[in-house]
C-alpha cells in the first residue's frame, strides 16, 4: 500500500521567515496487518533557528523509530522522551502531537498545544487532545477570555519538549478505537485557529478539505505557520 493512499498534508510558512512547523508519516507491518505512525511538531523560537532544529528533530525520532519495524506504545512514550533530549541539544522548544493507529485502535502522545481530531463522515470533528497552554488553562478556570487575555497568551504554552523542566515536557497519551469511516486530523495552531471557527468540520474531502481551510486562515490574517497532515486510517482496515 502506498502512504499517498492514506495521507494528505499541507504546511506553508504563511509569509515567516522559516517554517518551524514539521510533519512526518510513516507505513509500519506487524503481525501481517499494516499500521501508521503520523506527526506534528510546531517549533517555539521566535524567528531564531532552534525551534526548526527542535520539530524536526522530534519528527526524525520517530522516522527513524518507524524504520525499526513494529512500533509499540511503550516505544512511543521512550521516543517523546529521546526528542526531547535532542530538542534540548538544539536548544530549542516544539510542540509534540504523534499518533500511532493499528488494526482499529489508536494511541496518541502529545505535548503542547498542536492538535489532533478525529473525524468522521459528514460529522463535526472530536478533538482528542487536550492543549497545554495558558489559555487552555484560563478556560478550565472559568476565565473569560477577552480579546487582549487571547491577543496576550495566543502563543504561551505550558508544556514542550526541550523545557529545561523535565517535567514540562511530560506528554499526555491517549487510546482509543476507530472504524473504517474514520480519519484523523493533525495541525499546528495555524491551522486550527481556523478549524475551530469552522465549528470543527473540514470544506471538503482530504487534499481538498485541507488547501481550502488554510487559505480561509490566510484569509483572516493567521499569522502563525500552517500545518496539518490528515490521515485515512480505516484505509488500513
Amino acid at each position: 500500500m502506498s502512504i499517498s493512499n492514506v495521507v494528505s498534508t499541507y504546511t506553508n510558512a504563511n509569509g515567516r521567515r522559516e517554517n518551524q512547523d514539521s510533519y512526518a508519516a510513516a507505513l509500519f507491518e506487524a503481525a501481517g496487518h499494516t499500521g501508521i505512525l503520523a506527526l506534528v511538531a510546531d517549533g517555539v523560537g521566535g524567528e531564531g533557528p532552534n525551534g526548526r532544529l527542535a520539530s524536526i528533530g522530534a519528527g526524525q525520532t520517530f522516522l527513524d523509530l518507524v524504520a525499526t519495524g513494529n512500533v509499540t506504545d511503550a516505544q512511543l512514550v521512550q521516543a517523546v522522551a529521546y526528542a526531547h533530549q535532542k530538542a534540548r541539544e538544539a536548544a530549542g522548544n516544539t510542540t509534540l502531537t504523534v499518533l500511532r493507529a493499528y488494526m482499529g485502535r489508536y494511541t496518541i502522545v502529545h505535548v503542547g498545544d498542536s492538535r489532533a481530531y478525529m473525524l468522521k463522515d459528514g460529522a463535526q470533528a472530536l478533538q482528542l487532545t487536550r492543549d497545554h497552554s495558558k489559555l487552555a488553562e484560563l478556560r478550565e478556570r472559568g476565565v473569560e477570555i477577552t480579546p487582549q487575555i487571547h491577543a496576550k497568551y495566543r502563543s504561551s504554552i505550558t508544556r514542550g519538549l526541550g523545557h529545561r523542566n523535565s517535567e514540562k515536557a511530560r506528554p499526555d497519551t491517549y487510546v482509543g478505537e476507530y472504524s473504517a469511516s474514520d480519519s484523523f486530523l493533525l495541525c499546528s495552531d495555524g491551522f486550527w485557529h481556523e478549524f475551530e471557527r469552522e465549528n470543527n468540520y473540514l470544506p471538503g474531502n482530504a487534499q481538498t478539505g485541507l488547501e481550502t481551510l488554510a487559505g480561509r486562515a490566510i484569509a483572516n490574517g493567521e499569522s502563525d505557520n500552517i500545518t496539518a497532515i490528515l490521515i485515512n486510517a480505516g484505509e488500513l482496515l
